[in-house]
């Protein structure tokens, strides 16, 4: 049986790892079409790009194998950062499995009124969608013993995102017609907007 869980908010230590080149494409590729999916559509999502510095954060952190979020008095590196973090148990490592369960849900979460169906959880889909968080790094790390009564393997994984989102009251992007409120210096690149010039000059360029 595989498990998983995913947070909002004892130990075997095994080395925590950086992610390949290769897992770094897929979340990135993950979430940009998944950004640029939201229903209703968004007038302001920037595409992210992966970040080392958010990806050492992620690797000190899983390090950890604890299933919680950094308190940024105790944790100041962590300032100015989102997390998500998801826990997978009796499967090889699969970070895009852990990550379509933030995503999902989107199922709960009703973008008119900014809110969450009763008893659920929608703050990791609306970090990932946070028209905003430009940024993005991940980490993994095996921890078996973090739930004793799982199958194993058990791997934590964390996410970063900057800047972070989910505040309180704000809807996570501006929904209208896609790009249309790109800022100098954006590219329209498939409906998010790229930090910079694309070389495909059938894009809408947001610099003129």
């Amino acid at each position: 049986m595989i498990k998983f869980i995913h947070a909002l908010v004892s130990i075997t230590f095994v080395a925590s790892e950086a992610l390949n080149s290769e897992e770094q494409k897929e979340l990135i590729d993950f979430h940009n079409i998944k950004r640029g999916s939201v229903k209703p559509s968004a007038t302001n999502m920037l595409e992210m790009v992966y970040s080392k510095e958010l990806e050492n954060l992620a690797v000190d952190w899983v390090a950890r194998c604890k299933f919680e979020h950094p308190n940024w008095k105790e944790h100041p590196k962590y300032s100015g950062t989102g997390q998500n973090l998801a826990l997978s148990g009796g499967s090889s490592r699969n970070l895009v499995a852990q990550a379509t369960g933030w995503w999902n849900e989107v199922a709960y979460y009703t973008y008119a009124n900014n809110t969450c169906a009763s008893g659920k959880v929608c703050g990791h889909y609306t970090q990932v969608v946070w028209a905003s968080s430009g940024e993005l790094g991940c980490a993994v790390q095996r921890c078996d013993n973090i739930k004793p009564d799982w199958p194993k393997p058990i791997f934590l994984m964390a996410c970063q995102y900057k800047p972070p989102g989910n505040f309180a009251g704000t809807k996570p992007y501006t929904s209208g017609d896609t790009c249309s409120q790109c800022p100098h210096g954006t590219t329209c690149v498939n409906k998010l907007l790229f930090q910079g010039r694309s070389p495909n000059n059938d894009y809408k360029d947001c610099t003129e």
